[in-house]
């Protein structure tokens, strides 16, 4: 069994993904118990991340509770394409019964009160792509460093280098990140 394989950090940072932290890996980190500020809780999280045995025993969990792959992938990619427009009153509120109704509650990341009524906090579209790029394998979690005069160049210029290191990658440059 995988999850016997880990260390005790190493097994609370799986449920802290997969529970409160809400695949937050910094926040995971920080709840099962690693120490460091935020940018260290951060490093350390991108490292669970890429652990295979901590994968494995996500992947592990996951089917234990009936999620599949898939199933995570679609909801990755209904927050990314998701259209809430609809569901914005007139005064610029979110109508969470219209939500609920059209089977995007899951949308709603929190709510916290404030003067005016409840502050309504969504899932970031953003961070979704992130994930559905990493998952796929054309995203590296990795920042880039930019080494190259790009500041200089015109759009003309800067839009073929572009699509010259698109290329490059596209024909087999790109490393699967381990």
């Amino acid at each position: 069994m995988a999850v016997r394989r880990l260390s005790g950090k190493q097994r609370a940072f799986v449920e802290a993904s997969l529970g409160e932290a809400k695949w937050n890996a910094t926040e995971a980190a920080s709840i099962a118990g690693y120490e460091g500020d935020r940018q260290a809780l951060g490093v350390r999280g991108a490292e669970c991340v890429k652990n295979s045995r901590i994968q494995q025993a996500i992947a592990q969990r996951l089917a234990e509770s009936g999620a599949s792959t898939a199933e995570l992938v679609h909801r990755w990619l209904t927050v990314t394409r998701s259209d809430i427009s609809d569901c914005i009153t007139s005064a610029g509120e979110v109508n969470i019964r219209k939500l609920q109704e059209l089977g995007l509650g899951f949308l709603v990341k929190g709510a916290k009160p404030s003067k005016e009524g409840a502050v309504i906090f969504l899932r970031d579209p953003e961070k979704a792509e992130q994930m559905l790029a990493q998952h796929l394998g054309t995203f590296a979690a990795e920042k880039l460093t930019v080494t190259h005069e790009f500041a200089s160049l015109t759009d003309s210029d800067l839009a073929k280098e572009i699509a010259a290191a698109m290329s490059a990658e596209g024909s087999g440059g790109q490393e699967e990140a381990e």
